[in-house]
């Protein structure tokens, strides 16, 4: 999903940032490592409520934009 390429790169940059890995937010989220992966790189559609989980697992917060 194109509209959510910034927070799965929001998400990449602070797992780095806090030495996490994708085994350790998929184990807080109770889903695989795999699932955690494909998400984040475009193979499989993330719903919109599982990418939230994901961004504040990592202390991030997203906030919805209506034009």
């Amino acid at each position: 999903m194109a509209a959510f390429a910034g927070v799965k790169e929001a998400i990449r940059a602070s797992l780095r940032a806090d030495g996490a890995t994708q085994a350790d937010l998929a184990r807080h989220l109770g889903v695989s490592q795999k699932h955690v992966s494909q998400v984040l790189s475009g193979k499989v559609p993330g719903s919109p409520a599982f990418i939230e989980a994901m961004a504040q697992a990592c202390g991030l917060a997203l906030t919805v934009e209506v034009r």
